[in-house]
């Protein structure tokens, strides 16, 4: 169960975020981003990949949502060159097998 004000199950998280992450000016919506991603890497063994071409298809992933990179504020640059993390796009997958 991901505790982010309501409480919501694993299955549920796909609608849910649609659904939340719609409702929620940009900052909220990042920091919440931020918790969930490290729910998921924590509670059910997310891997962080930084290319989209590196998400595995085959098996497809049992969940996959796209995050901001937090360590680069969604910029693509850290400390003025590209961000390591996120590879410069500015953003992140958090995949479940």
């Amino acid at each position: 169960m991901f505790e982010a004000g309501p409480v919501v199950c694993y299955g549920c998280i796909p609608d849910w975020w649609h659904h939340q992450s719609s409702e929620m000016n940009l900052k909220q919506r990042e920091l919440l981003e931020y918790e969930l991603k490290n729910w998921l890497v924590r509670c059910h063994h997310a891997e962080i990949i930084k290319n989209p071409e590196k998400v595995p298809k085959d098996p497809p992933p049992k969940l996959q949502i796209v995050v901001s990179c937090y360590e680069c504020g969604a910029s693509g640059n850290l400390g003025g060159e590209r961000c390591h993390f996120c590879d410069g796009r500015g953003t992140v997958w958090a995949v479940v097998r």
